[in-house]
């Protein structure tokens, strides 16, 4: 029985931990450059991990979709791939990602792909204020909130910071209390829940500045909301930007290929891989876990 991971240029903390806990479990795992990537040459593999991170899907050298009609061809064969095909476009595209969730009638921000600032300008005339973002990207990049004509940037649409040739506007999600959660979720079990300060008063994102807390009690509905939307797209493990809203919980943003690193582990008390790779050969590869001593 063998495992690939599938990697961009060099293995993250999280790769190197995914091959030692799957080593712990005597299961050979192969590392893949994405480069190297062949799909007719992964027969012998019981299981894919794609660990293309989005900001990957980002980049000038990277073409993402041809990569998604490669994980496709690898699926046509029969091989269970994790992140699936599916699950990596709604990781590469926030759009995508929330009109699968309004499929599911799970409350997220209206999203609407932008090419012009006529059409921004449209949009605030109907929204105010209102989320500008790139469609592929994250950790806070060249995110802006507009209120007012004015304040539009001529340049918004060639800044430096992100590669994404798509952009998308958003209604702003008005969190009514001064945090939102970032949330962590593996199968149908939250391994942990983060408060985050918002960034002037709105934006909450550790690059940014927001400050972290864990939480040890946090609403039913969250944890309900959170691995709804964690099926919706068929991820097996999922990092979630969650603001409560007047009208309830929304979702932000969808992270289905955290990078992990011991930092986490140091803050959650456990390391989460160690409980990914456990959930991946309980429910693919059949295999029985050594009982607990």
């Amino acid at each position: 029985m063998k495992i690939a991971i599938i990697y961009f240029k060099e293995l993250q903390w999280t790769e190197e931990q995914l091959i030692l806990f799957f080593k712990k479990q005597n299961i050979e795992t192969d590392p893949i450059e994405v480069k190297e990537l062949d799909p007719s040459r992964l027969k012998e593999y019981s299981l894919i991990l794609n660990r293309i991170y989005a900001s990957t899907a980002n980049e000038n050298q990277f073409d993402f979709k041809e990569f998604i009609e490669k994980l496709e061809e690898i699926e046509k064969a029969g091989i269970k791939v994790i992140n699936s095909s599916f699950c990596s476009m709604c990781d590469y595209s926030k759009h995508f990602a929330a009109q699968a969730m309004e499929k599911q009638n799970i409350l997220t921000p209206k999203t609407i792909k932008v090419s012009s600032l006529e059409e921004i300008k449209k949009f605030l005339s109907e929204e105010n204020p209102i989320i500008f973002k790139p469609d592929t990207g994250g950790r806070g990049a060249s995110i802006y909130k507009i209120d007012s004509i004015e304040k539009i940037p001529e340049d918004i649409f060639s800044q430096k910071d992100t590669k994404s040739q798509d952009f998308i506007i958003q209604p702003l999600a008005k969190s009514i209390i001064p945090i939102d959660y970032r949330i962590f979720v593996c199968g149908e079990y939250v391994l942990c829940v983060n408060a985050r300060t918002l960034v002037n008063g709105w934006l909450g994102s550790r690059s940014q500045g927001s400050e972290i807390s864990l939480l040890d009690e946090f609403p039913k509905e969250l944890k309900e909301i959170a691995i709804k939307a964690t099926k919706t797209i068929d991820a097996e493990i999922n990092s979630l930007d969650i603001v409560q809203t007047n009208k309830g919980f929304s979702i932000i943003e969808n992270n289905p290929t955290p990078n992990f690193n011991q930092n986490y582990v140091d803050s959650f008390g456990f390391n989460p891989i160690e409980i990914l790779v456990n959930h991946l050969i309980k429910n693919y590869l059949q295999i029985p876990l050594p009982k607990e001593k």
